[in-house]
């Protein structure tokens, strides 16, 4: 009698630890959830008009997109870089592009020297498992020791970003840190792949939480008709009536692919457990103004949509606080039930996109300023907002400042450089003595930023 109640006292026991260890890393008594972050490319809020409020109006049908947004929270105000191997650095990396050094279009980083978003949620939380899919652009080769040291058990895609036909493409692939497949032409369609290959990695998984980022290479150039790469007609151009309604048709592609990822997850019984986060890498190219490439919020407001799994008081929008790409690091840290703990050298982020989805009121989306970052070539290097009433543009070559004042217009400066803003008055005068003081902290510590965009820390 004695020995079956030992014995059932301990089965019990055993089965709380194990049920423990499932939601919750050593040392941590908070439950974590599963992360997947999708990102469409060239994908910013214009696109989507049933979600953002700068959205163009019945530009698409996106349904699935919609579901996450009204599951979940809606960023109206969140920014990522202008171009996409800068925006992709930082989330990967938690840093402003100032810091790991890539400010333009090749996203290519050493991962030796720089740290890896996979690597932080592992360190969060080891029994994570993660993969990447699709477009990665990050870094330039598939090697053993590439994979160990970014710490992705999987990865499935092409590595080196844009793609000059979604029908044939280099292929390549990391299984649990050994190189399976090393840039090898594959003809299948490249947005079907991305999908496919995710749904292969996390159906295998058995239950073991995990990380993973899903990239889209759509609706990125060469823009074309999803229906005629999957009949392997042509993934590099577009024989619909013209090239913007092909790019309408990639979007709404990728809006049906996220509905897959969400049925899938739901069939797995995995979907009240993932926290989904859908963003873009930059606003679009050529069909919304001054969209890619530009510092206006048509380039790098691209907003985010997070929904399902740890959200509380559904359906929100917000749409004054301030985000930035940067704040992903410590909402992945935390989402997957560990602390956030900023990088090396991080600058900006501020972990409170995850209080923001928990609705609980600590002071969330207060940060002062929200910056991104281009090339000296392109005229203006960062574009700063500050306490939801201003937009700062200012040169870190020259270390001059311009001040925009949102609602009026992107091109009206108030002031035009850091010698000519003394008749600035109030809130306007308070965010522009503290921008001046943040620029002149960052040209400090930074002397080798006047021209020379490298490896600077």
């Amino acid at each position: 009698m004695l020995r079956s109640l030992a014995a059932a006292l301990m089965l019990a026991f055993i089965m709380l630890l194990t049920s423990c260890g499932a939601d919750t890393p050593v040392g941590s008594s908070k439950k974590s959830y599963n992360v997947l972050i999708i990102m469409g490319d060239d994908f910013g809020q214009q696109e989507l008009p049933d979600v953002f409020t700068a959205g163009t109006a019945n530009y698409t049908t996106t349904p699935n997109i919609d579901a996450l947004a009204a599951s979940g929270v809606v960023f109206d105000r969140f920014y990522v870089e202008p171009q996409c191997g800068a925006t992709r650095n930082s989330l990967a990396t938690g840093q402003l592009p100032l810091t790991h050094g890539n400010v333009g279009w090749d996203g290519l980083i050493d991962p030796t020297d720089q740290p890896s978003i996979f690597r932080g949620v592992k360190d969060a939380n080891p029994r994570y498992a993660t993969g990447a899919f699709g477009k990665i652009g990050l870094w330039a080769d598939t090697t053993n020791e590439t994979a160990a040291l970014l710490g992705v058990d999987r990865l499935a895609g092409n590595i080196g970003g844009a793609v000059t036909d979604f029908i044939s493409w280099a292929e390549s692939k990391y299984v649990n840190g050994v190189v399976t497949v090393d840039e090898v032409t594959s003809t299948t369609y490249l947005t079907d792949y991305t999908t496919d290959a995710f749904e292969s990695w996390v159906t295998g998984l058995d239950g073991q939480p995990w990380f993973a980022w899903v990239s889209y290479n759509s609706p990125h150039q060469p823009v074309h008709d999803p229906v005629d790469a999957r009949a392997a007609t042509t993934g590099k151009t577009c024989n619909l009536t013209s090239p913007e309604d092909c790019f309408k048709a990639q979007i709404e592609d990728v809006d049906a692919e996220v509905g897959e990822i969400v049925a899938t997850l739901t069939a797995l019984g995995e979907l009240d457990n993932t926290l989904i986060c859908f963003l873009g890498d930059n606003g679009a190219d050529i069909y919304n103004g001054d969209g890619k490439a530009t510092m206006f919020e048509a380039g790098v407001n691209v907003g985010m949509v997070c929904g399902y799994g740890p959200i509380v008081s559904p359906g929100r929008i917000l749409t004054t606080e301030l985000f930035s790409v940067q704040d992903l690091w410590p909402l992945m840290q935390q989402a997957v039930g560990g602390q956030a703990v900023p990088v090396a050298r991080y600058q900006v982020g501020d972990p409170s996109i995850w209080s923001a989805l928990r609705a609980s009121d600590t002071g969330w989306g207060k940060e002062r300023f929200m910056v991104t970052e281009t090339l000296c070539d392109r005229g203006v290097v960062s574009s700063v907002s500050g306490e939801a009433a201003y937009r700062f543009e200012f040169d870190l070559c020259q270390t001059d400042i311009g001040l925009i004042e949102f609602g009026v217009s992107e091109t009206t400066n108030l002031c035009t450089d850091s010698t000519d803003c003394s008749n600035l008055k109030g809130g306007e005068l308070t965010a522009y003595t503290a921008m001046r003081a943040w620029v002149d902290q960052q040209v400090s510590q930074h002397p080798n930023v006047n021209g020379n965009f490298g490896k600077v820390y």
